[in-house]
């Protein structure tokens, strides 16, 4: 998993591609550089990211927040559904195509 890589290099979770499937909350309506969230040279290396908390399937918060790649799906689905901080998402399906992008469903809330 990707965000085991972060772990190694005493970053924070970053999820990328089809980790980004979760149940999530949102923590900032910013974007966030590479740079601001990781040291030079530390995963990820370049992307922009957007501030979460991952939650697990009792919607329960991780202890620490963690960063999800802005691809230009999820922030186009992300800016129809999100209005603050504390709103919650679920990506349920997360397909790669043939360009290299990434195509999600992305829904307002937590499953019933």
């Amino acid at each position: 998993m990707i965000g085991d890589k972060a772990d190694a290099a005493d970053s924070p979770d970053v999820f990328i591609g089809r980790d980004i499937a979760g149940m999530w909350r949102i923590e900032s309506l910013e974007a966030f550089d590479c740079d601001e969230i990781t040291d030079p040279g530390d995963f990820p290396e370049f992307g922009d990211f957007v501030k979460v908390t991952e939650l697990n399937r009792d919607r329960d918060p991780a202890d620490d927040p963690a960063y999800l790649s802005r691809y230009v799906d999820l922030d186009r689905q992300l800016a129809e559904i999100v209005d603050e901080p504390g709103d919650t998402f679920t990506v349920s399906r997360v397909m790669e195509k043939r360009d290299g992008g990434y195509t999600m469903d992305v829904e307002p809330g937590l499953p019933e």
